[in-house]
């Protein structure tokens, strides 16, 4: 019997917005540092191509766009993935 298992990717990223590819921010609950990896679209679809996965969805928004309290100056960029 065989058995066919699917993997699905489900990612949320900051996007790239500025020439910065890294931030280290102090939360501001914790008082921890936090550390960030900043992306574009064309990166992670590059990424994602090579690790063999087909992008089901790949989405760029403004966070005041998905959230009422949300900050105008966050981008994220949102993927849904499944593994070939």
């Amino acid at each position: 019997m065989r058995i066919n298992i699917q993997i699905l990717l489900h990612i949320l990223v900051k996007a790239q917005i500025g020439k910065e590819k890294t931030a280290i921010v102090k939360d501001k609950l914790s008082n921890h540092e936090r550390f960030f990896q900043y992306f574009t679209q064309t990166e992670l679809k590059l990424l994602l191509t090579k690790a063999q996965f087909k992008i089901l969805k790949i989405e760029q928004y403004n966070e005041s766009q998905k959230r009422k309290a949300g900050r105008g100056e966050v981008e994220w960029i949102l993927v849904l993935a499944r593994k070939i």
